[in-house]
């Protein structure tokens, strides 16, 4: 697969010379022979670094340089896909040892593994990646050292890494022990038939697996969960400096009502301050899409009215001429190459104002940005485990994300940092982040586990227990999804945890995958969707389920300006259909793959245009659309791959089978 990387990476000096020397002018840079003595001699180590120190892009680099690489691979997790293909692409170029893929650089997101087993020694991947992997190969075998990056920001994913990884690495340092005990004592001890099984091929034919090695990178000050996670006898902690970069804090006086339109006047106040050279960039944090396209025709608007020449990022190619003003969104529905666009460019004549979601909070430095302007908000995920419903909450960020945030103008030159907050409202923040652990649905990390060989929950080493109502409540969905059964049939069933959700399965008993479990662990999906997709196979429309699955899982797929809401009622009637929501989501996925057939289908540079037009004219969010094609087409491959091949059937104009599959897998609303 081609790799995503811009074809330059900006603040790339030119030649090889300036890059050594960038490398060396990093905080993290002086520390290098410490840390690579604490990595060689402690089973594991965590690195406390504010932004902007260079470890993300350097630690890996240290290693294969002094080839501690020779036979393994080093892992770096990511919590976003964006962090992870910008920073390899920025180590490919670095090293300049080859492009990324084909030279000691690779990256591994969904749908895009840029990698080679022959060749990748520093492998940068999303942390859902690397669980993945972890349930075909538990052992995680190719990797010598795993660095869990961005572990301060307690992301879902990263959390079960912890566990998954602590326990491989614990796995390999029990065969080695016993693999010195055996040789230390010779085979003298064995019975004959013993002696007869050491000799035989089947047990000297696997490899003993070197020790795994953990390393957990953090921003945040207090390393003690993790020290305690790991245990403090085999891990060292190292601390290094962030940038030296003074960053000015300023706060607002009075608390503000819509600090979406604050933010926008801020900007259009800093771009017109006459101390503030064009290549200076602004970042604003808003909380979502709708937040940051209303903010972006804001500054659009202001700069208008003071016959500025302001722009949006993606519409620059039209024009020879550079406006003052280039606007960009960023957020994670945005095609990936947009991403990259907003997070590259840079040119002198030009401002960049990059309008995003915390996405930009961490992992990379995005060029040439000099103040930040923090609403102070973040949009958050919830579930409630009696209701078993989700919600997305705009609350508070925490005090560490708030410095995180303001890192981000301090990480190439000093810096500014506009609060839209109060000095009273910024002590009345939390410290730090609730972990994601401990309000997220917990059915899909249990179905990973037990497929992974964690039978019982309560034991998985978990950095953070969740709370026994949320693993009660996901094994008692997985349950009646007939995805997991108790281990034992005969053993005791007097321990039942008191369960106010009726499961049969108390939390301390084994737990194994039924047949439909195991395929069900197979699809990268939540697992009501994973047997909305078995009930589909059964009920003859699964070609439709995973269209409709792909769609839901981009939804919301349209974009609707508030001045068009009217016109908007007029194209939701062309796509409703009497079988409800979920058929007329699937005359919306359908629409789009054929808008791009109706061209003359030889003319394929025609294809893209009509399709874009086709979106336009309907209110439909072209990039979700695109993902959902790309998910479409995994999930069927995962399907064939499960033996699903016999069973890709259609059902015609009955469409109405399709909800039939979802009401089969439990899904009430």
């Amino acid at each position: 697969s081609n790799s995503s990387c811009p074809s330059s990476s900006i603040p790339s000096p030119k030649n090889r010379e300036s890059l050594a020397e960038y490398r060396k002018r990093l905080p993290i840079w002086k520390h290098r022979e410490t840390l690579i003595e604490t990595i060689q001699s402690a089973q594991h180590c965590i690195i406390v670094s504010s932004t902007g120190s260079g470890k993300t892009t350097q630690i890996p680099q240290f290693l294969l340089e002094r080839n501690l690489l020779s036979n393994g691979v080093v892992a770096i997790t990511q919590p976003r896909r964006v962090a992870a293909i910008g920073v390899a692409c920025r180590v490919a170029e670095e090293l300049g040892r080859g492009a990324v893929g084909t030279g000691p650089v690779g990256y591994c997101v969904r749908f895009e593994d840029v990698s080679d087993p022959r060749t990748t020694r520093i492998r940068y991947m999303t942390d859902g990646m690397l669980l993945r992997e972890a349930i075909l190969d538990p052992d995680l075998s190719r990797y010598h050292y795993v660095i869990l990056d961005e572990a301060h920001e307690r992301s879902l994913n990263t959390d079960v890494l912890f566990g998954v990884v602590l326990t491989a690495a614990h796995r390999r340092a029990r065969a080695q022990a016993l693999s010195r005990n055996s040789l230390g004592s010779g085979t003298s001890g064995l019975s004959s038939s013993d002696n007869q099984k050491a000799d035989s091929p089947l047990v000297q034919r696997k490899p003993l697996l070197p020790l795994l090695k953990i390393i957990i990178m953090s921003a945040t000050i207090d390393p003690t969960p993790f020290v305690n996670f790991l245990g403090a006898e085999h891990t060292r902690v190292v601390y290094i400096e962030g940038r030296p970069h003074a960053i000015k804090v300023l706060n607002t006086s009075d608390s503000i009502t819509d600090y979406v339109a604050d933010a926008a006047i801020a900007c259009i106040q800093i771009h017109k301050s006459k101390t503030c050279p064009l290549n200076r960039g602004i970042l604003i944090f808003l909380t979502g899409e709708e937040e940051i396209m209303r903010c972006c025709a804001l500054i659009h608007q202001l700069a208008r009215r003071l016959g500025q020449n302001g722009k949006t990022g993606s519409s620059t190619n039209g024009s020879d001429k550079t406006p003052e003003l280039l606007v960009f969104p960023l957020f994670a529905a945005l095609p990936q190459g947009k991403q990259m666009q907003a997070l590259t460019f840079s040119k002198s004549d030009c401002r960049k104002v990059i309008v995003s979601t915390n996405l930009a909070e961490t992992s990379i430095t995005i060029p040439g940005i000099r103040y930040v302007i923090d609403s102070g908000y973040a949009k958050i995920k919830f579930w409630d485990c009696t209701t078993g419903l989700e919600t997305f909450r705009v609350q508070r960020i925490s005090k560490s994300q708030a410095w995180q945030r303001a890192g981000r103008a301090g990480r190439e030159a000093p810096g500014v940092c506009l609060r839209l907050y109060t000095d009273a409202e910024y002590k009345e923040m939390s410290l730090h982040i609730q972990p994601e652990l401990l309000r997220a649905p917990l059915a899909g990390v249990l179905l990973n586990l037990i497929s992974m060989n964690h039978k019982v929950p309560q034991k998985f080493p978990w950095i953070s227990r969740p709370k026994e109502a949320s693993l009660t409540a996901g094994v008692h969905l997985l349950e009646r999804l007939g995805a997991v059964s108790p281990f034992d049939e005969s053993s005791p069933s007097d321990t039942k945890s008191v369960n106010p959700s009726g499961s049969s399965v108390p939390l301390t008993r084994q737990l194994q995958l039924t047949p439909l479990g195991s395929i069900m662990s197979a699809f990268p999906l939540d697992p009501r969707f994973s047997r909305t997709v078995l009930s589909a196979a059964y009920l003859g429309c699964l070609i439709e389920v995973l269209s409709v699955i792909s769609m839901l899982y981009v939804s919301p797929v349209f974009y609707v300006p508030v001045e068009k809401r009217e016109q908007f009622g007029e194209t939701q009637e062309r796509f409703r259909h009497p079988d409800g929501d979920l058929a007329s989501l699937l005359q919306v996925y359908r629409g789009y793959v054929k808008s791009s057939k109706r061209r003359d289908q030889a003319d394929a540079s025609n294809a893209q245009p009509s399709r874009l037009t086709w979106c336009r004219s309907n209110f439909l969010n072209r990039a979700r659309l695109e993902t959902a094609v790309r998910v479409r087409s995994q999930l069927k491959e995962v399907a064939k791959g499960a033996g699903l091949t016999g069973f890709l059937r259609s059902c015609g104009s009955e469409l109405f089978t399709i909800t039939r599959a979802f009401l089969q897998a439990g899904f009430k609303d």
